[in-house]
């Protein structure tokens, strides 16, 4: 049996936690705590700073002078977002791994324990329900969007249904929040190529493509009583990008994701019912995001 809050003798930890973070003092001591208040003890904090230009390298380090379970990494020259991701991957030590994003958080002092608890029933990855924080510019809650893979995800399924699943959570949200999820290390070390492959091209919706192959290749599972905080705001990337350029990587993210069924091991039939439901939501999606590049042409050629 492995004890969730005691080290082994080699004090190796059981779960490696990675943050990497750039620019992140307006959120990031809300992540730390909620880390630091889990109910699962046995844990590394790992913290890498893409060269924060704000108060970011202060904020981590007064934590981690309290707490010695927290590691503080620095770039001195930023990075590209992908190398900061898989540093925090490559420097951690635990049997398990993972994310969290600077401005996100843990729902519940019992999120990492219900998780790994579900995950030493022998899977290589489990992730949980999320709520969607929408957040203003003064960093209010402006809406939430709470338990938002209700009849959405399933349990205990196979991996076609899981890949169908997400093809559709993905299709209405368009944001990846189960990498937040916990995985076996190892696995995930050995799929970790493909992650930095998916982001070759642009960060944005990378998330979506690597997940497409995690829940094709691996033993996934959801565990719908468990809930991750995922925060939506002005500073997030995609955000932060022109109509245009969203558009683009979009549909580079939806040419991704056919070639990867195509290829794919399912059969003839789950192949089809897969790419059908990929361009019905992702077809959709692309309009409106095109509808939105149009707009701004024309409203530029009236100025």
């Amino acid at each position: 049996m492995i004890i969730l809050d005691e080290q082994n003798e080699s004090g190796t930890p059981l779960l490696s936690i990675g943050v990497p973070v750039f620019n992140g003092s307006r959120y990031i001591a809300k992540a730390i705590d909620s880390v630091l208040k889990q109910s699962m003890t046995n844990y590394e904090l790992i913290i890498c700073d893409n060269a924060s230009s704000d108060r970011t390298k202060d904020i981590v380090q007064e934590y981690a002078y309290i707490d010695k379970r927290i590691s503080y990494l620095r770039h001195d020259v930023s990075i590209p977002v992908v190398d900061n991701f898989l540093r925090v991957l490559n420097y951690s030590r635990g049997r398990y791994f993972s994310w969290l994003a600077h401005d996100d958080y843990y729902d519940s002092e019992h999120y990492l324990e219900s998780l790994i608890n579900k995950l030493l029933e022998g899977y290589d990855f489990v992730f949980p329900n999320s709520n969607i924080i929408r957040l203003d510019s003064d960093d209010c809650i402006t809406q939430i969007n709470a338990n938002v893979y209700k009849d959405m995800h399933r349990s205990n399924c196979s991996k076609y249904v899981m890949c169908k699943d997400f093809v559709r959570v993905y299709g209405k949200y368009h944001l990846g929040m189960q990498i937040y999820g916990v995985f076996d290390r190892q696995k995930l070390l050995v799929l970790s190529p493909l992650y930095y492959n998916a982001c070759k091209q642009t960060m944005i919706f990378s998330e979506g493509k690597f997940l497409h192959h995690i829940f094709m290749d691996l033993q996934c599972e959801y565990v719908a009583s468990t809930y991750f905080n995922y925060a939506v705001h002005g500073n997030n990337m995609s955000a932060r990008q022109s109509p245009k350029v969203v558009f683009s990587a979009y549909v580079h993210y939806t040419i991704s994701v056919i070639r990867i069924y195509v290829t794919s091991d399912f059969r003839f039939g789950e192949k089809i019912n897969l790419l059908s439901l990929i361009l019905i939501t992702h077809g959709l999606r692309m309009f409106r995001l095109g509808l939105s590049v149009i707009k701004k042409i024309v409203l530029r050629t009236n100025v």
